[in-house]
């Protein structure tokens, strides 16, 4: 038998992952359509090499360019922001800027220059442009591109048409939307005009093709730019050389791709999207509105916690009995209340949990609740939830330190399983912290913002004192740390798990951590006397040491 490294196996997981999803897409559509297979072996031919590179060498050539295409994945809310993210840098820069979006019919153009205006709400808007028939993509996720467009001045112009009962009508609309672009960068030639459509429209030899044979029939050329998203094959290749935190690559000196999620998450967006589910996709600071509510989670956290257990070769016995709560499901806590198994301690500790927007697994009834619909959340909860089931929880009062790193281990062990479904997710590190301190110094915040900051005194200052205990083995100033309020327990407990989870992740990739040893930590309760600290503690060491080893492979912890 072959033996796998853990990153082979975990790509190998994943792969099948991205192929179940896969097939029940292809079911869901039916036979592929002849054009729509030309269009996408042609888009693929776009990624047969890359080199890797960053987010500055990308701005630095939008910058220089004079008609940008944008691919969009239409149902990945994090392809609708990347735009956002390069051109905050550009407009910086480039003060004439035409937006041209596919999701507006080109002849809704008025009712675009009117919303634009503020003369249109968004309800009156969507009307307006039918967008449900037109589009019918979730309207948030693209709001976000209009939003930005008018706070900097931007022009939009509607890109999209429909020739109804035409073969070949991907190529006719691209013709179509050709004569749109290049008329604007003709009438515009200052300016840059920044193409958003579909992503197999923006390969080379589609759109701009296009754009390109008409400029020269005007006796016109102009610098373009392509912009590709999230390349399963680039992916792959990254994560089998070890790239894991690349988020730029180069494929020509006129073409880039941006990663900046996992295979798995874009094409659950598509398939929760066919089947009118809320999507599962990374979360980020910002967080969106999803969906119309009403769908049962349990099926897809269920596959998540199979891939965690199957990953690590953890007996998946008993682990379908749990049940899924949203924050939709306003009437959460009564029913808490009403079950009569929790104490008044343990809802309040719920309570505020929720009220952070904490997911939260709680197990005395096998219950995940997901504050945030995200591939993040949802995998973390599975990861408690699967600890619980091979360790169980402990049922004797603890102490205070006890309790303190047996919530940092529980949720160290949550970051690391979320890491083990989406390898790009991040965490705040010490230095983060340290930072946030520095900027809000004179600064006068809120209560919520000095409890934040709080929390990161807090967890800088524990960092510093393990490292003095690591020298001294002396615990005296550390002991000051344990009586907090629940609210800074909380946070604090889930900073230096998250911190020591995701240098768990990398340490078990890179086989300085066994995967036998993660699953000894998966089965021990962490609850036997000074169990936790010692565990904690000797971790976080371990981990410090690793850490320079893998940073030298070129790993980002």
């Amino acid at each position: 038998m072959v033996q796998r490294s853990a990153r082979e196996e975990l790509i190998r997981i994943h792969k099948r992952l991205v192929s179940r999803i896969q097939r029940e897409i292809r079911d869901s559509l039916g036979p592929e359509d002849p054009q729509i297979a030309r269009y996408y072996k042609t888009y693929q031919q776009s990624f047969r090499h890359f080199e890797v590179t960053n987010k500055q060498a990308l701005t630095d050539a939008i910058i220089a360019a004079d008609v940008v295409y944008n691919g969009d994945y239409h149902t990945l809310r994090q392809s609708q922001k990347i735009p956002i993210r390069i051109l905050t840098d550009v407009v910086k820069v480039r003060k004439q800027i035409v937006l041209c979006l596919e999701m507006v019919m080109e002849q809704y153009q008025a009712e675009v220059d009117r919303y634009m205006a503020g003369e249109l709400d968004d309800e009156a808007f969507l009307a307006a442009i039918d967008y449900s028939n037109t589009w019918g993509f979730e309207w948030l996720h693209y709001k976000v591109l209009f939003d930005f467009a008018r706070e900097n001045d931007i022009r939009v112009v509607a890109l999209n048409n429909a020739p109804e009962g035409k073969k070949n009508s991907l190529a006719l609309r691209d013709a179509r939307a050709a004569k749109i672009i290049a008329r604007e960068t003709l009438a515009n030639p200052a300016a840059l005009v920044y193409v958003i459509d579909g992503d197999l429209h923006v390969a080379r030899e589609h759109l701009p093709a296009e754009v390109d044979k008409l400029l020269a029939a005007q006796d016109a050329t102009r610098k373009s730019l392509l912009i590709f998203h999230n390349a399963e094959r680039i992916y792959w290749r990254l994560a089998r050389d070890g790239h894991d935190q690349v988020d730029v690559v180069r494929l020509a000196d006129d073409a880039f791709c941006v990663m900046n999620t996992t295979p798995t998450a874009k094409y659950q967006s598509y398939l929760n999207w066919l089947d009118h589910r809320e999507e599962l996709v990374p979360c980020d600071a910002e967080g969106w509105a999803l969906g119309d509510g009403g769908v049962s989670f349990t099926d897809q956290v269920a596959k998540l916690v199979r891939v965690v257990a199957s990953f690590l070769e953890l007996s998946e016995e008993g682990l379908e009995d749990f049940t899924v709560y949203t924050a939709r499901d306003h009437d959460f806590l009564k029913i808490l209340r009403e079950d009569g198994a929790y104490t008044p301690h343990e809802i309040e500790e719920i309570r505020a949990q929720i009220l952070r927007d904490e997911s939260y697994f709680i197990p005395q009834g096998n219950i995940i609740y997901l504050s945030n619909l995200s591939i993040n959340h949802a995998a973390e909860e599975a990861s408690h939830f699967v600890h619980h089931k091979c360790a169980g929880t402990p049922t004797e009062p603890m102490t205070m330190r006890a309790d303190f790193y047996y919530r940092a281990l529980r949720e160290a062990l949550g970051f690391l399983g979320s890491k083990i479904i989406n390898h790009k997710r991040t965490c705040y590190k010490e230095k983060d912290f340290e930072d946030y301190i520095e900027q809000t110094r004179r600064q006068r915040l809120d209560k919520k913002g000095r409890e934040i900051r709080k929390i990161c005194e807090l967890v800088v200052q524990h960092k510093t004192m393990e490292r003095e205990y690591f020298q001294t083995r002396k615990t005296g100033r550390l002991r000051s740390i344990y009586k907090l309020s629940t609210g800074l327990h909380l946070g604090v407990t889930h900073a230096l798990g998250y911190m020591l989870g995701d240098k768990m992740y990398y340490a078990m990739i890179y086989e300085e951590l066994t995967k036998q040893e993660v699953r000894d930590l998966f089965h021990d309760p962490f609850a036997n006397g000074p169990r936790a600290f010692s565990t904690y503690m000797s971790l976080s060491k371990r981990m410090e040491a690793i850490h320079e080893r893998c940073y030298a492979k070129d790993v980002c912890l």
